[in-house]
């Protein structure tokens, strides 16, 4: 379940960044508060058809990809490959956001733990 606190604290960041559009953060605040109560996890892609931006944000179709694209040119999002019949865009958590690092760190932890295990038993045996 997406009930994270991360969630939380991007959409906090993002209320600062005065270089985001408007338009672009109230579509990031709709998409965190469904997020937050869907069954995806915060490393699972998921789908946002633009028929959905448009009725979070009463946009048309032209207003909606807009949309979507500012949060993949800011970093917040990133594209997936297309799947299905008719096609479906998936999305991820960007590289830009604090979210993505949290979770690259959470992956990296036990790598680097043991990399650095490793390497004070060597200099403690020599």
């Amino acid at each position: 379940m997406a009930s994270d606190a991360r969630l939380i604290k991007l959409r906090r960041e993002a209320a600062r960044d005065t270089t985001l559009p408007d338009g672009a953060f109230r579509l990031l605040s709709c998409l965190i508060e469904w997020f937050w109560g869907s069954p995806h996890g915060i490393e699972d892609e998921f789908f946002m058809p633009w028929s959905r931006v448009a009725a979070w944000c009463g946009t048309a179709g032209d207003q909606s990809y807009r949309r979507i694209e500012q949060l993949v040119s800011h970093g917040i999002l990133r594209k997936g490959e297309l799947a299905g019949c008719p096609p479906k865009r998936g999305f991820f958590w960007g590289p830009n956001s604090r979210l993505y690092a949290a979770i690259e760190s959470r992956k990296n932890a036990g790598i680097n733990s043991l990399k650095n295990a490793g390497i004070n038993s060597l200099k403690n045996a020599g």
